[in-house]
C-alpha cells in the first residue's frame, strides 16, 4: 500500500474507516501533561507542530506533515504526553490507532516501515542532541577554567601589589590605610563570593605574576617593585 499526502482513495477510506479522525486548524490532538491514553496517530493529510512548555512559554520543537506519526513515543516511554499537537494545516485527517493496534502496524510493511523510521528518527536526534550538549559543557568548563585562571593572574599581582606598597613608606599613611582597606575587601570577597578562586590564590605561590610578566600585562615600574617584593620574601 501507498500513502498519498495528497488524495485518500476510496478503498484506503473505506479499509481505515474505523480509525479516521478529523481535526481543523488550530485543534489540539492532545496536550503536554495530559495522561497517555495508549492512541497515537498517522497523519494522513495535513500538518501539525509539537510543542513543549520551555520557562513558561509554548515553544515548537518539530512539525510534522503527512504521511507520519506523531503520539508514538509515549508507547516506549510510559508517562504523561510530553508534548502538546497543535493542527496547522487548515485540516487534518489521520487515523487515530490504540496500542492494541500496535500487531497490526507492524505486519503491514509500509505502516511497520513509517513507525520505525519515525522511531530511529527520535534516537538520532536524541544522539545528536547528546553529542552537542557534551561538546557545550567540555568547551563552558574549558572557558571556566581559562576565565578563572585569568583571574588568578590578576589578583595575585594586585594582591602583591597591595601587600607590598604600604610596607615601603611609599605613600602617605592615609592612603596606606585605603590599601589595606581595598586588600581586605578582595579577600574577603573572595572568600565569602568566590571560594574556589580563593583557593585557588592560595595555591598560587607567585604563578600568577609570572604569567601576566610573561605576556608583558604589567608595566616596567610596577614590576620591578613587584619583582623586589617577591626576591625579599
Amino acid at each position: 500500500m501507498f500513502f498519498n499526502p495528497d488524495f485518500i482513495p476510496a478503498s484506503e477510506a473505506g479499509e481505515f474507516r474505523q480509525f479516521i479522525r478529523e481535526f481543523k486548524k488550530n485543534d489540539f490532538i492532545y496536550k503536554e501533561g495530559e495522561a497517555f491514553d495508549g492512541s497515537f496517530y498517522l497523519i494522513r493529510s495535513g500538518s501539525v507542530g509539537v510543542y513543549r512548555t520551555v520557562s513558561g512559554e509554548e515553544c515548537l520543537i518539530d512539525f510534522v506533515r503527512a504521511v507520519n506519526f506523531v503520539g508514538e513515543i509515549e508507547i516506549l516511554v510510559p508517562g504523561p504526553r510530553i508534548g502538546s499537537v497543535k493542527i496547522l494545516s487548515d485540516s487534518m485527517t489521520s487515523y487515530r490507532f490504540e496500542r492494541s493496534d500496535l500487531r497490526m502496524i507492524l505486519i503491514d510493511p509500509v505502516l511497520s516501515d513509517l513507525l520505525l523510521t519515525r522511531l530511529t528518527g527520535y534516537l538520532k536526534n536524541f544522539s545528536d542532541r547528546y553529542v552537542n550538549n557534551e561538546n557545550s559543557i567540555n568547551r563552558l568548563l574549558f572557558e571556566k577554567e581559562n576565565t578563572n585562571n585569568n583571574l588568578v593572574n590578576l589578583f595575585s599581582v594586585l594582591t602583591l601589589a597591595l601587600n607590598h606598597i604600604p610596607d615601603e613608606n611609599l605613600l602617605p599613611e592615609r592612603c596606606s590605610v585605603y590599601l589595606k582597606g581595598i586588600r581586605q575587601m578582595i579577600q574577603k570577597t573572595l572568600a565569602l563570593k568566590l571560594p574556589e578562586l580563593s583557593f585557588l590564590l592560595e595555591n598560587d605561590n607567585s604563578q600568577g605574576f609570572r604569567n601576566m610578566y610573561e605576556e608583558n600585562l604589567i608595566p616596567e615600574e610596577l614590576a620591578g617593585i613587584l619583582i623586589q617584593a617577591l626576591q625579599n620574601r
